[in-house]
Protein backbone atom coordinates (compact mmCIF):
# COMPACT_ATOMS: atom_id res chain seq x y z
CA UNK A 1 0.00 0.00 0.00
CA UNK A 2 1.50 3.39 -0.99
CA UNK A 3 2.19 5.92 1.75
CA UNK A 4 -0.19 8.88 1.46
CA UNK A 5 1.25 12.39 1.58
CA UNK A 6 0.14 15.95 0.94
CA UNK A 7 2.09 19.17 0.44
CA UNK A 8 1.06 22.79 0.81
CA UNK A 9 2.81 26.11 0.26
CA UNK A 10 2.20 28.51 3.15
CA UNK A 11 2.96 32.24 3.17
CA UNK A 12 4.22 32.06 6.74
CA UNK A 13 7.72 31.67 8.19
CA UNK A 14 8.78 28.17 9.10
CA UNK A 15 8.90 29.08 12.81
CA UNK A 16 5.20 30.04 12.77
CA UNK A 17 4.22 26.81 11.03
CA UNK A 18 6.46 24.75 13.32
CA UNK A 19 4.83 26.32 16.40
CA UNK A 20 1.50 24.80 15.35
CA UNK A 21 2.39 21.44 13.78
CA UNK A 22 5.01 20.48 16.40
CA UNK A 23 2.43 20.46 19.22
CA UNK A 24 -0.24 17.77 18.75
CA UNK A 25 -2.34 19.49 21.47
CA UNK A 26 -3.12 22.07 18.76
CA UNK A 27 -4.42 19.44 16.30
CA UNK A 28 -8.10 20.09 17.13
CA UNK A 29 -7.61 23.64 15.82
CA UNK A 30 -6.86 22.40 12.28
CA UNK A 31 -7.53 18.64 12.06
CA UNK A 32 -11.30 18.22 11.97
CA UNK A 33 -11.12 14.51 12.85
CA UNK A 34 -9.33 15.29 16.15
CA UNK A 35 -11.89 16.22 18.80
CA UNK A 36 -9.42 16.72 21.66
CA UNK A 37 -5.73 16.25 22.41
CA UNK A 38 -3.79 16.87 25.59
CA UNK A 39 -0.18 16.51 26.66
CA UNK A 40 0.16 13.81 29.34
CA UNK A 41 3.96 13.41 29.61
CA UNK A 42 7.06 15.31 28.57
CA UNK A 43 7.33 18.67 26.83
CA UNK A 44 5.81 19.74 23.49
CA UNK A 45 8.08 19.29 20.45
CA UNK A 46 10.43 17.01 22.40
CA UNK A 47 11.19 13.34 21.75
CA UNK A 48 9.21 11.22 24.20
CA UNK A 49 6.35 13.69 24.65
CA UNK A 50 3.06 11.78 24.93
CA UNK A 51 -0.49 12.90 24.27
CA UNK A 52 -3.95 11.46 24.74
CA UNK A 53 -6.47 12.24 21.99
CA UNK A 54 -10.02 11.58 20.89
CA UNK A 55 -10.76 11.39 17.18
CA UNK A 56 -13.87 10.90 15.15
CA UNK A 57 -16.12 13.08 13.05
CA UNK A 58 -19.08 12.28 15.32
CA UNK A 59 -19.46 11.48 19.01
CA UNK A 60 -20.84 8.04 18.09
CA UNK A 61 -17.70 7.08 16.21
CA UNK A 62 -15.19 8.71 18.57
CA UNK A 63 -12.05 6.71 19.43
CA UNK A 64 -9.41 7.40 22.01
CA UNK A 65 -5.75 6.99 21.34
CA UNK A 66 -2.23 8.06 22.15
CA UNK A 67 0.48 9.99 20.34
CA UNK A 68 4.20 9.80 21.01
CA UNK A 69 6.77 12.15 19.51
CA UNK A 70 9.60 9.96 18.16
CA UNK A 71 11.77 12.33 16.07
CA UNK A 72 12.35 16.08 16.36
CA UNK A 73 14.66 18.03 14.05
CA UNK A 74 13.53 21.54 14.94
CA UNK A 75 12.27 23.41 12.93
CA UNK A 76 12.30 21.16 9.88
CA UNK A 77 11.01 17.68 10.73
CA UNK A 78 8.92 15.89 13.32
CA UNK A 79 7.64 12.31 13.46
CA UNK A 80 4.88 11.07 15.74
CA UNK A 81 3.28 7.67 16.24
CA UNK A 82 -0.47 7.76 16.87
CA UNK A 83 -2.28 4.61 18.00
CA UNK A 84 -5.89 3.65 18.59
CA UNK A 85 -7.29 0.17 19.23
CA UNK A 86 -7.44 -0.59 15.49
CA UNK A 87 -4.90 1.76 13.87
CA UNK A 88 -1.30 2.84 14.08
CA UNK A 89 -0.08 5.89 12.15
CA UNK A 90 3.45 7.17 11.75
CA UNK A 91 2.95 10.82 10.85
CA UNK A 92 5.82 12.91 9.49
CA UNK A 93 5.83 16.67 9.05
CA UNK A 94 8.61 18.16 6.93
CA UNK A 95 8.98 21.93 6.71
CA UNK A 96 11.18 23.56 4.09
CA UNK A 97 11.84 27.29 4.14
CA UNK A 98 11.00 28.88 0.79
CA UNK A 99 13.23 31.56 -0.73
CA UNK A 100 10.55 34.21 -0.15
CA UNK A 101 10.29 33.42 3.57
CA UNK A 102 7.24 31.15 3.32
CA UNK A 103 7.14 27.44 4.11
CA UNK A 104 6.52 24.28 2.13
CA UNK A 105 4.94 21.71 4.45
CA UNK A 106 4.63 18.01 3.60
CA UNK A 107 2.63 15.61 5.76
CA UNK A 108 3.06 11.85 5.32
CA UNK A 109 0.96 9.24 7.13
CA UNK A 110 2.15 5.65 7.10
CA UNK A 111 -0.67 3.55 8.55
CA UNK A 112 -1.21 0.02 9.74
CA UNK A 113 -4.70 -1.31 10.40
CA UNK A 114 -5.12 -3.96 13.05
CA UNK A 115 -7.56 -6.65 11.94
CA UNK A 116 -8.52 -4.84 8.72
CA UNK A 117 -7.36 -6.23 5.40
CA UNK A 118 -8.55 -6.68 1.85
CA UNK A 119 -10.08 -3.99 -0.32
CA UNK A 120 -9.94 -1.31 2.36
CA UNK A 121 -6.24 -0.83 1.59
CA UNK A 122 -7.05 0.17 -1.99
CA UNK A 123 -9.29 2.97 -0.73
CA UNK A 124 -7.03 4.10 2.09
CA UNK A 125 -4.43 6.07 0.15
CA UNK A 126 -6.82 8.35 -1.78
CA UNK A 127 -9.01 8.82 1.32
CA UNK A 128 -6.01 9.80 3.47
CA UNK A 129 -4.61 12.13 0.81
CA UNK A 130 -8.00 13.86 0.58
CA UNK A 131 -8.16 14.20 4.39
CA UNK A 132 -4.57 15.48 4.65
CA UNK A 133 -5.19 18.09 1.93
CA UNK A 134 -8.27 19.26 3.89
CA UNK A 135 -6.22 19.45 7.09
CA UNK A 136 -3.43 21.42 5.45
CA UNK A 137 -5.91 23.90 3.96
CA UNK A 138 -7.44 24.29 7.46
CA UNK A 139 -3.92 24.92 8.79
CA UNK A 140 -3.48 27.66 6.18
CA UNK A 141 -6.76 29.28 7.28
CA UNK A 142 -5.66 29.11 10.94
CA UNK A 143 -2.30 30.71 10.18
CA UNK A 144 -3.89 33.39 7.99
CA UNK A 145 -6.30 34.30 10.78
CA UNK A 146 -3.47 34.79 13.31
Amino acid sequence: MPTPSATIRLAHPRAAVWAVVSDPAQDPRWCDAVRSCELVAGEPAQVGARYRFTEGLSAKKAREGSIEVTVVEQPSRMVTVAETLDRRYEITYELVEAADGGTVLTQTSDAAFIGQTGRFGVLFTPMMQWQMRRQLRALRRLLNAA
